[in-house]
């Protein structure tokens, strides 16, 4: 109700870790899968009674049908995974790496649900290498593949970026994307994107 209240546009609805629900191993009796599908499916049409703004959902667990009734269907880069490669790697291979992750996850979310998705804690680790002691240019690189990936699917809806630390006096190659040179790179394709390039 508070979220009709204020005119929120978009309510994301989380599920038992924030950013996706249970797979469907977490439960013990395989019965349990489709009472909770029905039990969210029920949360949804609650919610809705209530909101009258987009409803945006996971869709990481392509088991449940409940995503469908959202407006948005929503994954994380924790979903699809960062490249596992060397900071020195050719950039050709993070495009490529970042190709087969979306083919394997976003397309397959967007082909399950027919959706618009949402990517939300979108993030890229960076890897420090010679002549780059804190991976400024490995974790710019990788925001450009994954950004890449997203301009090739219109029905990409939008992104969150994330990062848990802050940079601080010091500077340290587990910071997150916040006054690096990688948070540069999605404000470029924000640009880029809106502007329908």
């Amino acid at each position: 109700m508070i979220a009709d209240e204020i005119g929120a546009e978009m309510l994301l609805l989380p599920g038992y870790l924030l950013s996706d629900f249970a797979p469907s191993d977490f439960f013990t009796d395989a019965t349990c899968v489709p009472e909770f599908d029905r039990r969210v499916q029920e949360l949804i049409g609650e919610v809705r009674s209530v909101y009258s703004g987009k409803i945006l959902i996971s869709g990481s667990q392509t088991v449940y049908d409940f995503p469908g009734l959202a407006d948005y269907v929503g994954t994380t880069t924790y979903d699809i995974g960062v490249p596992d490669l060397p900071g020195d790697a050719p950039f050709r291979a993070l495009i490529g790496d970042y190709a087969r992750r979306f083919a394997d996850r976003v397309d397959r979310i967007h082909d399950r649900w027919g959706k618009p998705v949402v990517l939300y804690t979108v993030h890229a680790p960076s890897k420090p290498r010679a002549g780059d002691e804190f991976g400024r240019l490995s974790q710019a690189a990788a925001y450009e593949a994954m950004f890449r990936e997203v301009a090739k699917r219109p029905y990409v809806a939008g992104t969150f970026s994330w990062a848990y630390d802050m940079i601080g006096a010091s500077e340290f190659a587990t910071d997150g994307v916040r006054g690096r040179t990688a948070e540069s790179v999605p404000a470029k394709w924000y640009d880029l994107l809106a502007s329908g390039v």
